[in-house]
């Protein structure tokens, strides 16, 4: 029925899955009779790549197709400075924080937004740098392989999912563990009489 009235009334509808480790989770919206926050076109295109900046944000040093980062750099651009998320941590954004126990997930959009470009080769802008505390530290890095530098300086330990063999993080990610919880509840009937 409620579909049926989207279409009758020339509406769209928008449904993106936040599910995680067996949380069914979704974000509906429905443009002009959807009350929730303006998402703009920048936001909307965040969302729809979220697995792509996952999978990065997951494997940042090893992760190598230049067509992803560049294109992941510019989605990131578009939205690093924006209220809703230039505070956000990643281990927020990415669901990390509950089974990986890292520094790591402190990190914000516009730090990975930075590593990214080092990543690239790319020069940093130091006027595209709002906090003053990275701004600071980025211009006391040496120019010689600011990426790799910048990760230990800052005694990043950064994960490699999922390849929990080769992980530096293997012995404090709770990763499997959330996945025999989750198989567990996926495979548990409940009746409800």
């Amino acid at each position: 029925y409620f579909i049926k009235l989207l279409k009758e009334n020339n509406l769209d509808l928008f449904v993106k899955d936040f599910s995680f480790m067996g949380f069914h989770t979704y974000k509906v919206f429905i443009p002009h009779l959807s009350t929730i926050d303006l998402i703009t076109k920048d936001e909307m295109e965040l969302l729809k790549n979220y697995d792509l900046l996952k999978d990065i944000y997951f494997n940042l040093e090893r992760y190598d197709n230049k067509d992803d980062l560049l294109f992941a750099l510019s989605i990131i651009k578009k939205n690093k400075d924006k209220d809703k998320y230039s505070f956000i941590s990643l281990g927020n954004y990415f669901h990390s924080q509950f089974y990986i126990k890292t520094n790591y997930n402190n990190i914000t959009f516009e730090l990975l937004y930075i590593l990214l470009l080092l990543k690239l080769n790319k020069n940093v802008n130091v006027k595209d740098i709002q906090n003053k505390k990275l701004k600071e530290y980025y211009l006391s890095l040496p120019n010689k392989d600011k990426f790799s530098y910048m990760i230990k300086d800052l005694k990043l330990m950064l994960p490699s999912c999922p390849d929990c063999n080769n992980c530096q993080l293997r012995k404090r990610c709770k990763y499997k563990k959330w996945q025999e919880i989750n198989n567990i509840i996926n495979n548990k009937s409940i009746s409800i009489d």
